[in-house]
Order: structure tokens, then sequence, then C-alpha cells
């Protein structure tokens, strides 16, 4: 039941894992996104 567990555990951690790596990314393309709207200037703001 041990090895049952852990199994469980670690699938659960990996998709976690997986999902952070992805939010991760979107925030870092966000950020770099932004920085580039400032460098260019087309900020309507």
């Amino acid at each position: 039941m041990r090895n049952e567990s852990g199994r469980q555990i670690t699938a659960f951690g990996a998709e976690l894992e997986l999902l952070s790596y992805s939010i991760h990314i979107l925030i870092v393309m966000i950020a770099i996104y932004r920085d580039q709207d400032r460098y260019f200037g087309i900020n309507p703001g």
C-alpha cells in the first residue's frame, strides 16, 4: 500500500510541477511582452 500511495503522490506532484512550470512560462512571456511595450513605446498611456 505504501508503494501505491507513493506512486499517486509522485504522479500528482508531477502534474502540479508541470502546471506550475506552464504558469511560470506564461508569467515570463507576459513580463517580456510588457518590457517590449516599454522599449518600443507602444503603450497608449
